[in-house]
């Protein structure tokens, strides 16, 4: 009994994501990044860069939230593609956003914020991460299958 607890305790402790909170909406963890690269003439190469811990205010990350949008995608029932969409509904930014508050908060430089967002089935998968003024989003997924059998929307 004593053995896979310590296996399973030593395997959490070299995790590169530290969780931030989770809901029945979604996730949203630290993601650390490892540097890549190294060389004898010029040092540590950097590929990420970040400006955390950032303290950013609840009501500002909703407005950036719920001001994003997307177009250019068939919908069904859409007569036409090229209407635009919020990216996130107004449950899910009121949900993401004191989480997002939170993780950047306690984000060092080499992290960033990956969040996940699960609304009927459908997932919604991106990071984001602050540089300087500027806060920096990225879609893996977009309303796309949660294919991996662990969230399913609530029924």
């Amino acid at each position: 009994m004593f053995v896979p607890c310590l296996l399973l305790c030593a395997c959490s402790l070299g995790s590169n994501l530290t969780p931030i909170g989770e809901g029945p909406l979604g996730t949203v963890v630290l993601e650390r990044l490892a540097s890549r690269g190294t060389t004898a003439k010029y040092g540590t190469l950097q590929t990420f860069q970040a400006s955390h811990p950032a303290n950013l205010s609840a009501p500002l990350v909703s407005r950036l939230l719920a001001g994003l949008s997307v177009s250019g995608l068939d919908r069904p029932g859409s007569p036409r593609a090229q209407e635009t969409y919020p990216l996130f509904s107004h449950e899910e930014v009121g949900f993401l956003a004191p989480l997002i508050v939170n993780a950047l908060a306690q984000a060092q430089p080499d992290q960033r914020v990956r969040l996940t967002v699960h609304d009927d089935g459908l997932k919604t998968q991106g990071t984001l991460y602050l540089y300087k003024t500027t806060l920096r989003l990225s879609l893996s997924h977009y309303r796309s299958l949660a294919t991996d059998g662990q969230h399913k929307a609530p029924g």
